[in-house]
């Protein structure tokens, strides 16, 4: 009977020292400025065995579960702020870790943005028009004869074009009636 009460004994003992003791860790992160939350900030236990980490909800709210006792150290990051790195925080058995988080937007110099735009003038600018698309530009109308800065004169010039009559401005492309509406211009 010793025996056995013995072994018992001994095996309770493996079985409580060999418990892992953690503890959780929560809090809440906002900006330094405004005491906005952010939501979808990371925090990451440092030099865990593990990946331990979270992201805060819509509040600003994180929790971490199952962080091992000890001095731990965490480093939080949110995409425009700067880096936060907090070490050496004591975490025991006795009580969760609540850390309020404060972080500050982080100001980065980017180099200057130079946009070019490479065009052809000679393609038409609606994707839809295959052939016979041309372009008619102020500086066009006053360098084509008897254009007099019209561009439905200009447009008489081309090929295919005329008038029904010099009274208006009505133009017959290819034959087609000036009243329907095949073309805008």
């Amino acid at each position: 009977m010793k025996t056995f009460i013995t072994i018992t004994l001994v095996l309770l003992g493996f079985t409580v020292f060999s418990q892992d003791l953690t503890q959780t860790v929560k809090g809440k992160i906002i900006d330094a400025d405004t005491k906005v939350t952010l939501p979808g900030a990371n925090i990451v236990v440092v030099g865990a065995e593990t990946s331990l980490g979270a992201s805060s909800d819509m509040d600003g709210n994180f929790k971490i579960t199952n962080v091992p006792n000890g001095r731990q150290s965490f480093r939080i990051s949110y995409l425009g702020y700067e880096e936060v790195s907090l070490t050496g925080i004591a975490v025991g058995t006795g009580r969760e870790v609540v850390f309020n988080i404060e972080m500050k937007e982080s100001v980065t110099d980017i180099g200057e943005v130079k946009v070019f735009a490479h065009r052809d003038k000679s393609e038409p600018l609606n994707q839809m028009a295959s052939v016979s698309a041309n372009q008619i530009t102020v500086e066009s109308t006053s360098r084509i004869a008897a254009g007099i800065n019209d561009p439905g004169r200009t447009a008489q010039s081309f090929a295919g074009v005329s008038s029904a009559d010099d009274e208006n401005n009505e133009l017959v492309i290819r034959g087609n009636s000036p009243r329907g509406m095949l073309y805008r211009m």
